[in-house]
């Protein structure tokens, strides 16, 4: 079992917003298209909820490199996550973790019986769910896994 270091979050919403009452709807961002797709989805699913949108990123670093020295520089991730945030009509607070484990720290950001949205464009999805999603409910969280044409509530 790889170590993981301690999540350190790079950007967070303000104190006051995080004691908000409304329900966190959490968005995994998975890829752009994907991560567009179930905005579209949880910008919907939070406006009938009246929750709030917290997007999160794990931003994976690899061994050779100090945790705190990602590859991509965050001034690229935070373009990147400003422009998914600005197609929205909600509010939405991005929480980007450096680590080493991507699923680990998904996992380890969300309490049990959190509502996730994944967006799911890759090949072999509906017929196969993503690692990530399986895990996630597995920890008690409800899952919402989110197609170019297809919106899937896990059952598992």
């Amino acid at each position: 079992m790889a170590r993981v270091k301690a999540v350190t979050p790079v950007s967070i919403a303000s104190p006051a917003r995080d004691k908000d009452s409304n329900l966190p709807l959490y968005v995994v961002f998975t890829d752009i298209e994907a991560t567009k797709a179930a905005f579209q989805a949880a910008s919907h699913l939070a406006r009938d909820l009246n929750a709030r949108l917290v997007l999160l990123l794990a931003k994976v670093v690899p061994y050779p490199l100090p945790i705190e020295a990602p590859p991509v520089c965050n001034a690229f991730t935070v373009s990147v996550l400003s422009q998914l945030a600005a197609d929205q009509d909600a509010d939405v607070t991005a929480r980007v973790y450096l680590c080493r484990d991507r699923d680990a720290t998904i996992r380890h950001a969300l309490r049990p019986g959190s509502l996730v949205v994944m967006g799911c464009l890759k090949r072999g999805w509906p017929n196969r769910t993503p690692p990530l999603a399986r895990l996630l409910k597995q920890d008690g969280n409800d899952v919402i896994l989110v197609g170019r044409d297809r919106i899937e509530i896990i059952a598992i």
